[in-house]
């Protein structure tokens, strides 16, 4: 009895009914079944228990018609068939195309956009705006959840010329994009001068550094002017870059530098020009400094550098490379013999006495260059040879060769130390 059916969704429906009349068997199960009006074919059955008087049907076809009938199940047979009828509703159309869409740049990185809502279509619960810069093939960009008629796109770059689009959102699906609307937004302000020019020069080269300008816009640009006797060259590097390496210079030429920054919005002023002279490099190697010594095995070699300084353009890394050789006599008539340093006690190096056949002498001379790093870049170049001659010693007391090479204090105290040991020995 009290058959009823009712639409839940599109695509749904719940069926309910009452108990058997008073005095009929008792139901111990139920029966559902349900097909479209207009069907002729098989009925699509729910079965349930006999407590459950309700039944909720899914995956029925949206705007159709169904007939839908229900019987009771009994220990003596089953009931009767009771009959209604219910229709699902047809789905809600998706919402037409936003209708007037307007929009206007708000000042280097933001657009405002306006539209009216569509004419036509299912209900609109929200909007979503898409742009990119216009007459190109770049993605899209979209911010959706606008739930009014207006709203804001920010960070958009400056001077760029931007199309904009909208559709609308609803229970029933989106509609297709507007027609584009462009917008482009301002020019930045220009950037101010850069700041902290400097530059050094080396051989045929000057490399220049600058920071950022401190005020301004964020430049886009950097150009680099150069001067010699009234000619100027220039370069121009993307920002980002802090410095640029000039080459192909004439040594013992005074150049004037400068430095100024663009952007779309405009140029800087030229910052105030420094100077420098490009000149050749001398690669010089390590000097040499003597001291008393009573070793008589051999020749100890200092590799504290403390006076070496590595030419303009380029380092000496503390693990950097040195050779040595030595000759018994005018290495024009003796010639070179590899001495590479061996054997490292603190603070010094030994070179073991060259052995002459048929005698053995102490070397009359010893030379030594470092291996050099360009600041710039590139592989490593060995300094010039740098030759120390000293006078002849008996194989009792050689004289004790320095080789000054890094400056360090530590190292400076130990040779101190252990020179005055062996003057008293």
């Amino acid at each position: 009895t009290g058959l009823t059916a009712t639409a839940l969704t599109t695509t749904s429906i719940r069926v309910s009914w009452g108990n058997v009349p008073a005095g009929s068997q008792p139901a111990t199960g139920w029966h559902t079944e349900t097909r479209p009006v207009t069907s002729t074919g098989a009925w699509a059955r729910v079965a349930s228990d006999a407590n459950a008087r309700t039944v909720d049907i899914t995956g029925l076809a949206s705007g159709t018609a169904y007939d839908v009938r229900v019987r009771a199940v009994t220990a003596g047979g089953n009931s009767a068939w009771a009959n209604t009828t219910v229709s699902t509703p047809a789905p809600e159309p998706a919402p037409g195309v936003p209708q007037d869409l307007a929009v206007a740049a708000v000042g280097t990185s933001a657009i405002d956009a306006d539209w009216n809502a569509p004419v036509t279509g299912g209900s609109v619960t929200s909007y979503t705006l898409r742009w990119r810069p216009h007459g190109t093939n770049a993605a899209w960009s979209s911010r959706t959840g606008f739930s009014g008629r207006s709203g804001r796109i920010t960070g958009l770059s400056p001077s760029t010329d931007y199309e904009v689009e909208v559709r609308a959102n609803g229970p029933g699906g989106s509609s297709g994009y507007s027609a584009p609307a462009r917008a482009t937004t301002a020019d930045p302000p220009a950037p101010g001068v850069p700041t902290m020019v400097a530059a050094s020069a080396g051989d045929t080269t000057i490399r220049v550094t600058w920071g950022d300008p401190s005020d301004g816009g964020a430049a886009a640009n950097f150009t680099v002017e150069w001067t010699a006797g009234g000619v100027g060259l220039t370069h121009t590097l993307a920002a980002g870059t802090n410095a640029y390496s000039i080459t192909g210079l004439t040594n013992d030429a005074q150049y004037s530098i400068r430095v100024r920054a663009s952007n779309a919005g405009g140029t800087s002023a030229w910052s105030p020009a420094v100077t420098a002279t490009p000149e050749e490099v001398a690669l010089m190697g390590p000097t040499f400094s003597r001291g008393p010594g009573n070793v008589v095995a051999n020749i100890y070699i200092r590799i504290g550098m403390d006076n070496y300084h590595a030419p303009v353009g380029y380092r000496r890394d503390n693990n950097s490379a040195v050779e040595v050789e030595v000759s018994d006599g005018n290495a024009a008539d003796h010639g070179w013999n590899n001495a590479n340093p061996n054997n490292r006690t603190y603070a010094w190096w030994q070179v073991t006495r060259y052995r002459q056949w048929p005698h053995t002498t102490w070397p009359k001379q010893i030379r030594a260059r470092i291996s050099l790093t360009p600041t710039g870049g590139g592989a490593n170049v060995w300094s010039n040879w740098e030759t120390t001659t000293f006078a002849a010693a008996s194989s009792a007391e050689p004289d004790r060769v320095f080789v000054p090479l890094v400056q360090d204090a530590r190292l400076m105290a130990l040779d101190d130390k252990l020179i005055g040991q062996e003057n008293q020995t």
